[in-house]
Formats: C-alpha cells, structure tokens, sequence
C-alpha cells in the first residue's frame, strides 16, 4: 500500500491556485466597483466568499492531483507498446517510455 505524501509537488500547485484566485478576485472587484454592482452585496458575505473559497478550490485541486498521480502509477493503467519498423527507414526507432511488448521487422536486412 502506498503511504501517502504531503504530496509533493503541493506547494506550487497551492500557489497557482491562490494566484489565480486572486487575479479573479481583483477582477471581479473591480468591474463591480466601476458598475456600481458591489452596493448590492453585503461587504461580510463577500469577504467570507472572498476567504473561504480559495481553500475549498485548493483541497478540491489537490486532491484530484493525488487521484491522477495514484492512476498514474498503477501497473494496470500502462500502455503496452508495440513498435514497427520498414527495412532502410530512418530515424532508429527509439523506445517509448512504456514497456515494448513486441517488435515488429520486415525481415530485410540486419536488426
């Protein structure tokens, strides 16, 4: 069983996700200030919008982080490659990153 890590690459995943949050929030603020918009809503209710949403985004993101990674390294998810390869062509064929399953020769020539 694999023992879950603070998951590695967290941190800049965290600081895009705050980034990003903030760009929006910026934005949003300001075309509700020029529009006059922003008297419609009470200042606690965006606040705690403004503060509490970006934590939920960064749980959600990192989570789904965590599940593409685990279904990435499962043994059951790899591709199998097989690879082919016309007598003369060029370049060499050059191994995928997955196991090679079979290698397919048209019998011309050295292998």
């Amino acid at each position: 069983m694999m023992q879950p890590q603070l998951l590695p690459g967290s941190f800049p995943i965290a600081l895009g996700v705050v980034a990003r949050w903030m760009a929006l929030l910026a934005v949003l603020l300001a075309i509700g200030y020029v529009t006059r918009f922003s008297t419609y809503y009470s200042r606690r209710a965006v606040l705690t919008w403004a503060a509490l949403t970006p934590g939920l985004i960064l749980v959600a993101t990192l989570a789904l982080s965590e599940l593409m990674r685990r279904l990435l390294r499962d043994p059951k998810n790899s591709r199998k490659t097989v690879m082919g390869r016309l007598h003369g062509s060029e370049p060499e064929p050059r191994p995928a990153p997955d196991a090679v399953f079979g290698f397919l020769h048209d019998g011309g020539g050295v292998l």
